[in-house]
């Protein structure tokens, strides 16, 4: 059982994603592991990230440079 995700007096199931910050309720403890699977999935999608160019190095801004020359 994962201790992040916990289980109220009214019997709602909620998890802690960042120190105390709450998220839920859900109905059942296997809704509530979904969801903090999908939010850790897509913490470490941003965490990962994604290259990005300089503006000036974007193709887009290259050709039309390259137009503008010529």
């Amino acid at each position: 059982m994962n201790e992040r995700i916990y289980q109220d007096p009214n019997h709602n199931w909620f998890f802690h994603v960042r120190g105390n910050q709450i998220t839920g309720p859900f109905v059942s403890y296997e809704t509530a592991e979904s969801a903090l699977a999908r939010h850790v999935a897509t913490c470490r999608q941003r965490s990962v990230g994604r290259f990005f160019w300089p503006r000036y190095l974007l193709p887009g801004r290259l050709f039309r440079k390259v137009a503008r020359s010529s």
